[in-house]
């Protein structure tokens, strides 16, 4: 006799995201949003050079807010490096170093253009530039330790950079033209260099890059969603790309849910990564990114200079079977 089977619900269709808190912080864009996840507070830059910092607790809905001046040029990208202390990667070609109990900044210099993006590892921090180089930084020390290298040396823009989430010696990052996806293993050197194995994956730049469970997952600026493996063969689009560029984006990862989010445009896209060949889309207002926050909600932010706060609640009458 055979045995029946039970559809398997699609977890990313059963949530709709409502509003529960938008405010405008500043007259300037944001371009980008870090979340400290142990108390909840999260760090926005701007393009003006301001770094704001924010209580996203939504049970407490304090929203406290403080805004410190950075740099006279955009924050392109940021992240916390622990409870204290968060990377700022400007504009001006500069690496900061915030410490917010002190209220101290600390400049670092190594890059000749603008730093685009930015990724922490214990005791360490990646960048990439608009000078087409990769570094690696020691947070005691204000000079790169390492230089991450290219081959061959072709490189117009690092764009966007990502850590391989079960071993943090090996480094992702997608560089232009179009996008060349570029990986570092840090155990070992050639000619006394890390250099780079690279794949050409697209014509369209990245704007984001997130690895997770053996994949890595690119959005594209033609607003495509791209799956790889770990060595850059292409599997499959989670979104298929079109002919509407989109300059800034971010994908996420919400280790409650279990789901990956991507936001640009006017668009959050949620997937899981058991089922990546389906996805759940939901139109908002426009946002430069996003970045998840709490258990079940997540931060927009966008070109106005405000941001949004969603929850997701339940919606099973428009679960989806797998």
């Amino acid at each position: 006799m055979k045995r029946d089977t039970r559809p398997i619900i699609n977890r990313a269709s059963i949530y709709k995201p409502l509003i529960a808190f938008t405010r405008r912080l500043s007259n300037y864009s944001f371009l980008c949003c870090d979340t400290f996840s142990e108390c909840i507070i999260s760090a926005l830059g701007d393009d003006a050079g301001h770094l704001f910092l924010i209580d996203t607790d939504t049970e407490e809905r304090k929203f406290l807010n403080t805004e410190i001046g950075v740099s006279s040029s955009a924050i392109f990208d940021l992240c916390w490096l622990n409870s204290s202390l968060i990377g700022i990667a400007s504009g001006d070609s500069n690496l900061y170093l915030f410490d917010v109990f002190k209220g101290q900044l600390t400049q670092c210099k190594g890059h000749t253009k603008s730093i685009r993006c930015i990724i922490q590892a214990i005791n360490r921090v990646y960048t990439g530039g608009s000078d087409g180089k990769m570094f690696c930084w020691d947070v005691r020390s204000k000079n790169p330790v390492v230089e991450l290298s290219f081959s061959p040396k072709s490189h117009k823009v690092v764009s966007a950079i990502a850590l391989n989430g079960q071993e943090e010696y090996t480094v992702y990052a997608t560089a232009t033209p179009g996008t060349i996806l570029n990986t570092w293993d840090l155990r070992y050197t050639k000619r006394g260099m890390y250099v780079s194995e690279q794949v050409g994956i697209a014509s369209a730049i990245t704007n984001s890059v997130y690895h997770r469970d053996r994949y890595i997952y690119l959005l594209l600026s033609n607003s495509g969603i791209l799956r790889l493996t770990e060595t850059g063969v292409f599997m499959n689009y989670i979104q298929p790309g079109s002919s509407y560029g989109v300059a800034h984006g971010k994908i996420d990862y919400n280790g409650h849910m279990d789901l990956m989010f991507a936001g640009f445009a006017n668009k959050v896209a949620v997937y899981d990564t058991n089922y990546p060949e389906i996805t759940h889309t939901y139109e908002i207002e426009s946002i430069n990114g996003l970045d998840c926050i709490g258990r079940n909600t997540f931060l927009t932010y966008d070109e106005y200079g405000r941001i949004a706060i969603y929850e997701l609640v339940c919606n099973e009458t428009c679960a989806q079977t797998v």
